[in-house]
Formats: C-alpha cells, sequence, structure tokens
C-alpha cells in the first residue's frame, strides 16, 4: 500500500514537472533557441568529401529550416494567432518571393531553378520567423553574438590552415585555395568575416568592462588577421567600405556612447589593424612570405591580371543574358546553362578577341547586380531594390525615433548589410547560404524594432 501511494506522488511530482516544462519551454522558445543554433552552426557544419561545403551547408539549413517553420505552423494553429504580416515591409519581400516562383514558369533548366529557389526559401522562411518570434533585446544579442562566434572559431581554423596545421584527411589544394576554414574557399569565408568585424568594432567600443572589451578585441583582431590571410580583395573592399561607414554612422549617431569614451582605444585599434595589414604585406617570421596585402590590393588596379580580365569577361557575357532575356530572365538559378553560349557570343566578336584566354566555365557572374538580371531579369533587380530602399529608408526614419540605446542596432544592420552589399559588386553572397543569411537577420531585426519601436529589454 505503502510502495503504491509513493509511486502515485513520484508520478504526480513527473507530470507537474513536465506541466512546468511545457510552459517555460514554449514553442516560441524552442524557434528561438534554433535560430540561434542556425546561425552559430550553419558557417561550421562541413563534410569533407564535398568541395565548398555548399551542398552541405544548405542541405543542413533547408532541414533545419524546414523544421522551424512547421513548429511555427503548429503554434499558429494552437494559438490562432494572425501572421506578422501587417508592415508595409513585407510588401516588396512578398513581391520579390512571388516572382522567384513564378520564374519557375519559364526558367531554361528547372533542376537547377528548384535548387536556388530552395536557398532563397530559407532566407524568406528565416526573415519570416524573426519577425515573428523575436522581440527581446537579449535574443538578438544572442544571435549576433552566435554569428561572432563561429567567424571567430572559423577564423582560428584559417590561422591554423596558414601556418600548415591541419588535417590529413584534406585533398592538398595549392595557392589562396588552402585558406578555407569551415568554407571550403576563401572568398566564402572573406565573405562572411567582412560584415562581422564591422560589428565586433561597436560592440568593443560600447563595451564597459576590461574583460568584455578583451573578448569583443580578439573578436576583431582574429578574424581581421584571417581575412588578410585569404588574400581576397572583394572582402578587403568590403570590409574597408563596412569600417568607413559604420565608424561615420556611430560617430554621427552615438558620438557619446562610442567617440567620447574612446579618444585611446578607437585611435589604437585603427593602429594595430593598419600595423597588421602592414605585417602581411612583406616576408618576416609571421607571415613567412605567403601573402602581400599591397602587392593584392595593387594589382586590383591592373587590367591586365588574368583574374581582372576574367571578371571583365564574365560581366560582359552577363550583359549578353540580360540583352537576350531583358525583363524575366533565363530562369533562378540558370546562369551556369545560359552563361557558355553567352560567353561565346561575346568572344565572337572582333574587339573581344583579347578576352579568348580568359574564358571560363561558371555558375556565377561574381556580381549579384549582374547575375539577378540574368536569371530573374530586370523585373527582379528592381524589386531586390525595392527591398534594399525600403531597407535603408526605415533605418533612417528609426533613427529619429528611437532611443541612443537601440540606435546601437540600427548601426550594427548597417554594417552588415553595408559590407554583404559591397562584396555583391565583386562576388556573389546571396548564393551561399550562410552569407547571404546575414542579410535577412538584418531585414529582420529593423522590422522587428519598428513593431516594438525599439527593442523589448529584458
Amino acid at each position: 500500500m505503502l510502495f503504491r501511494n509513493r509511486i502515485r506522488e513520484d508520478l504526480g511530482h513527473l507530470l507537474r514537472y513536465f506541466s512546468e516544462l511545457k510552459g517555460s519551454l514554449s514553442m516560441e522558445k524552442i524557434i528561438r533557441g534554433g535560430l540561434i543554433l542556425l546561425f552559430f552552426t550553419l558557417p561550421l557544419v562541413f563534410f569533407i568529401k564535398n568541395s565548398g561545403f555548399c551542398i552541405t551547408k544548405e542541405s543542413y539549413a533547408e532541414v533545419l529550416v524546414l523544421v522551424l517553420i512547421t513548429l511555427w505552423g503548429v503554434h499558429f494553429l494552437e494559438k490562432r494567432k494572425s501572421p506578422p504580416c501587417k508592415d508595409i515591409f513585407f510588401l516588396p519581400i512578398a513581391a520579390f518571393g512571388i516572382f522567384l516562383v513564378l520564374s519557375l514558369l519559364w526558367t531554361v533548366g528547372l533542376y537547377d531553378s528548384l535548387r536556388e529557389l530552395a536557398v532563397w526559401g530559407v532566407y524568406l522562411a528565416v526573415f519570416f520567423l524573426i519577425t515573428s518570434v523575436v522581440k527581446r533585446e537579449k535574443t538578438v544579442k544572442l544571435l549576433l553574438l552566435s554569428i561572432l562566434s563561429a567567424s571567430f572559431i572559423a577564423s582560428v581554423y584559417a590561422i591554423f590552415q596558414f601556418y600548415d596545421i591541419d588535417f590529413s584527411f584534406w585533398i592538398q589544394r595549392g595557392g589562396r585555395s588552402d585558406i578555407f576554414s569551415t568554407f571550403g574557399n576563401p572568398n566564402y569565408l572573406a565573405g562572411y568575416l567582412a560584415p562581422c568585424i564591422p560589428v565586433s568594432v561597436i560592440l568593443l567600443l560600447l563595451a564597459k568592462r576590461w574583460w568584455k572589451k578583451c573578448i569583443y578585441g580578439a573578436l576583431v583582431v582574429i578574424p581581421f588577421i584571417a581575412i588578410l590571410m585569404t588574400s581576397t580583395r572583394g572582402g578587403w573592399v568590403a570590409l574597408f567600405v563596412s569600417l568607413v561607414v559604420t565608424l561615420i554612422i556611430s560617430y554621427r549617431w552615438l558620438r557619446g556612447r562610442c567617440w567620447k569614451t574612446n579618444k585611446i582605444l578607437l585611435p589604437a585599434l585603427l593602429g594595430i589593424l593598419i600595423f597588421l595589414a602592414i605585417l602581411f604585406s612583406f616576408p618576416n617570421l609571421i607571415n613567412q612570405g605567403k601573402t602581400n596585402v599591397a602587392e593584392r590590393a595593387v594589382t586590383a588596379t591592373n587590367f591586365q591580371q588574368s583574374t581582372i580580365k576574367q571578371r571583365a569577361l564574365m560581366w560582359l557575357s552577363s550583359l549578353e543574358i540580360i540583352e537576350e532575356n531583358p525583363f524575366l530572365g533565363s530562369g533562378l538559378g540558370t546562369y551556369i546553362i545560359s552563361h557558355p553560349e553567352a560567353q561565346g557570343k561575346v568572344l565572337s566578336r572582333e574587339s573581344n578577341r583579347a578576352f579568348i584566354p580568359s574564358a571560363v566555365f561558371t555558375k556565377h557572374a561574381h556580381n549579384e547586380y549582374l547575375q539577378i538580371p540574368s536569371e530573374i531579369g530586370i523585373i527582379g533587380l528592381i524589386l531586390f531594390i525595392w527591398i534594399v530602399v525600403t531597407f535603408y529608408r526605415r533605418i533612417l526614419r528609426l533613427k529619429t525615433r528611437l532611443r541612443e540605446e537601440d540606435r546601437v542596432y540600427l548601426v550594427i544592420v548597417i554594417a552588415i548589410s553595408t559590407a554583404i552589399l559591397t562584396h555583391s559588386m565583386f562576388s556573389f553572397p546571396f548564393r551561399i547560404v550562410q552569407n547571404g543569411l546575414l542579410f535577412w537577420l538584418c531585414l529582420g531585426i529593423v522590422v522587428v524594432m519598428t513593431k516594438n519601436r525599439g527593442l523589448l529589454k529584458t
């Protein structure tokens, strides 16, 4: 009898425990945790037999986001809440998403379009989830810290690779391709670090305790060393433009918090970054002659260099594709199909014969503002620009309404988005899921701040 009563009591305690656990672990908390997990782990996952890791990262992101969207759907049906689509910001994004789907009707390669649509679907779904479940400053901080932590871990690995400390199972690749970290390609790594470094700079300037300044200082210096080691000029340009814009905006919007309290730290930080750039510009004990930042930067103005001529040929070929299908494009993700014929037409002209040695088979235009209209036409490009313009107009409008402590997050999203959009002129960040997601994180944060007139404090 006593044993039976004891079992009933234990079962009662267990049921109460699970009841309390269900209350504390609400569906929204689970989804927020899933988003944090996504932003932290996505840059770090890889599969050793997959070159570039793109398929691995895309598949991982698609599965995890599908699970999170399913959980949100269950939550929506239980709570019968209205979807958060009242913001005017959803109009250009919805129009862009619908046009991406419609492009399947005229695509020249259905498989390629469906695969590319899945990546853009991840962006739109994550944006929707952020605007649905993120409300408080604590969650935004965790999302930002997750991407900065991932950038730090990837940078440490890249530095080890620079000094030939690596796993034995990698296929040996020569030149810059050895510095690929968990991204599979130095360009992909640089494209991720460029938006993260300015964010760490802002957080470093805002930190009040010395140990926090040390942490954020490491989050600036280590990724900066790694991006120098990649020798990726497009990433350097994106970082430089983003840093300049970030410092100017922070001076105007956060002068009291960032500049007046860091009269020594800020010049010292800039001096350290300049010193590191010089250090990696000539052979020495640290550099070992593997990279030359100054020489690599100067070669960007040499239009006779093979890589520069190669990019120019890609852009001419992209214009050829746009001329063939100006309004609707050839279909999402079909650049790899349309490019060979377009390149052939460009090279067949007498004035372009000098580009023949630069002919290349590629699936990317190395310029998003040319690849987007190549694939989904000028209409698609206009819709994308509509999103970008609405985003920056919203930031300027919010700036006058928010307190200075909330303006910090506006400066951060400007830093990230400026780096991504600048890098889009020389690369293809929206075709690299972990890089493109950073831009859509910014869009989501701005919508959240608009709905709540700032971020709800914890």
